[in-house]
């Protein structure tokens, strides 16, 4: 698993990625903070069907950093 504390911006060309399966929950420790966790699944035609491949945790800051990148850029 991942946890992301902080985003920096880095400029790249779009290139097309093929869609997989996404889930997400909001978790919240002990202290009362909420992560954002999100889990990808790969391709469909993996070995492993089903079973996460990716595993991201967004903390407070990169929550708050996220929001202010989707207002920014209106997405």
């Amino acid at each position: 698993m991942a946890l992301i504390e902080e985003l920096r911006r880095k400029v790249q060309q779009f290139r097309y990625q093929e869609a997989v399966d996404c889930t997400y929950d909001v978790l919240t420790d002990e202290q009362g903070q909420k992560y954002l966790q999100i889990l990808t699944y790969g391709s469909k035609d993996r070995d492993n069907p089903g079973v996460a491949s990716q595993n991201i945790r967004f903390g407070p800051t990169a929550l708050s950093e996220l929001k202010r990148i989707f207002q920014e850029h209106n997405l």
